[in-house]
């Protein structure tokens, strides 16, 4: 009954050892009007690419819904019966996001199929890898669902605690997953908050500072991605504030999959997430600003980022770069008038849109106007 399910199941857990994999969704094509799926596998780039065509889709979305409502909701009998749930909240999964009471239905599936294995490893690793391959598809609605982000996060803990994978292999299937998920849809909101999430939960200086340079490297390929550069505010400034939100999350959901013997208790977790992880705030600040006067840049998140990591660095002095963007901004007013602001952003007169160069120089230059009069 679930046959189509078991196709998507087999085609997502394909190629196991390419940590990239694009999972797609197109319209029938020429030429392959009786195929399901294709898949391509490029072993050059060690990565790999599953296009589902609209014919496919449909028909997993009407075995998922049929099995849903005869056999989950119904009263139909079927052999094998949680294997097949499981197989049809994937089929549910691809075809209709955000379905909270799939979700739930996805994660008791895996629990309960995991408590009946003796060695649940290769099915915890395998649910790891079409988790992070639903969340680097090119739809939206599975990309940025906070339901499918927050079961990512629960997996990573039942991962970890089974000690079904090393340590440095999750890191690495987190940090790719988030990473290609980025890539994908600009300011994923979900994605990011996981990614803060997981760097609090990574106890050790040597995991954090991967994550740290991960996030980096992305936000100063996208100046204009708020998500990823609030994240990197967030992380840079934890190292002082220690929000412990996060880590009281986690052992929440550890604390239930203990009372409920899903994992056992671990003597080494506790509330304590200190760490001798570090940031040379200075370097960083000298990197932000020059890159902000390299490029020009005119996108407010890294302004915000900046504004945020400079806020706790408190000498009594006033920074050397405050002093020369403010001359700058001087400078420029007096030669172009005073930059206007609605709703605190910087907007380009009217008349003058079509000259990219000083339209750019307005935003630019009143970001920094805004930083400096935002600063104590």
């Amino acid at each position: 009954m679930t046959d189509n399910c078991a196709s998507l199941y087999q085609q997502l857990i394909a190629h196991e050892e390419l940590i990239n994999f694009k999972l797609e969704f197109s319209p029938e094509q020429p030429g392959f009007e009786d195929a399901g799926f294709f898949s391509n596998v490029d072993n050059a780039t060690k990565s790999a690419e599953l296009i589902v065509f609209q014919k496919m889709f449909f028909k997993l979305f009407l075995e998922a819904h049929k099995f849903f409502e005869s056999c989950v909701l119904g009263d139909e009998t079927v052999a094998d019966y949680e294997w097949n749930v499981y197989l049809m909240t994937i089929g549910y999964l691809v075809t209709t996001a955000e379905h909270k009471m799939i979700i739930n239905l996805h994660e008791d599936s895996v629990l309960k199929i995991i408590s009946e294995k003796q060695n649940p490893a290769q099915f915890l690793n395998r649910e790891l890898l079409i988790i992070g391959r639903l969340l680097t598809c090119t739809r939206n609605s599975i990309n940025k669902s906070s339901s499918l982000w927050i079961w990512y996060r629960k997996l990573s803990i039942l991962i970890e605690n089974s000690k079904s994978l090393d340590r440095q292999d999750l890191l690495n299937n987190i940090i790719t997953t988030v990473e290609n998920s980025a890539n994908l849809h600009i300011c994923n909101y979900y994605c990011w908050t996981s990614l803060r999430w997981f760097f609090d939960n990574s106890f050790g200086s040597k995991e954090k500072y991967a994550i740290y340079q991960m996030t980096v490297d992305f936000c100063f390929a996208h100046p204009n991605d708020c998500s990823s550069w609030s994240a990197l505010s967030y992380i840079i400034c934890q190292i002082g504030s220690k929000l412990d939100y996060n880590v009281q999350n986690y052992m929440s959901i550890y604390q239930n999959y203990v009372n409920n013997n899903i994992i056992e208790r671990d003597s080494k977790h506790s509330l304590d997430n200190t760490t001798d992880f570090t940031i040379d705030i200075p370097v960083f600040i000298n990197k932000i600003t020059r890159y902000i006067d390299s490029l020009s840049i005119k996108d407010w998140p890294v302004f915000l980022c900046l504004s945020r990591v400079a806020s706790g660095v408190v000498d009594g002095s006033t920074p050397a770069y405050l002093k020369l963007w403010s001359q700058q901004v001087i400078e420029f007013e007096e030669e172009h008038g005073v930059i206007e602001f609605r709703n605190r952003n910087p907007i380009v007169p009217s008349g003058i849109e079509s000259n990219l160069m000083l339209s750019n120089s307005i935003m630019h230059c009143g970001w920094k106007k805004r930083l400096i009069e935002s600063m104590p």
